[in-house]
């Protein structure tokens, strides 16, 4: 009886989009891991040409810092995220 059931288990283990899904997890880690850097890049982008530039709370750099300061580990999130996707950890049964 624990046999079949081990058995059972185990045979249940594929996933239920078979290989069409497992391709589109591995190609939205690479777009995850893609995006990731570039977000990042065009916030500090953003924040040299904005900064100094004018009289709005947009020209000043302390908000800058904050959001890139929330908006990097965000980042570093996403970039994980793709990286776990491509290896096909998430693929695996506990």
């Amino acid at each position: 009886m624990i046999k079949e059931n081990i058995a059972f288990s185990q045979s249940s283990k594929a996933s239920p989009l078979g290989r069409f899904g497992r391709a589109v997890k591995k190609l939205m880690g690479f777009v995850w891991m893609i995006i990731a850097p570039v977000i990042i890049f065009f916030l500090i982008s953003g924040a040299i040409n904005n900064i100094g530039h004018g009289t709005k709370d947009i020209n000043k750099p302390i908000p800058w810092i904050i959001i890139i300061s929330i908006f990097t580990p965000i980042a570093g999130g996403l970039m994980i995220f793709g990286w776990y996707a491509i290896k096909g950890e998430y693929e695996k049964k506990i």
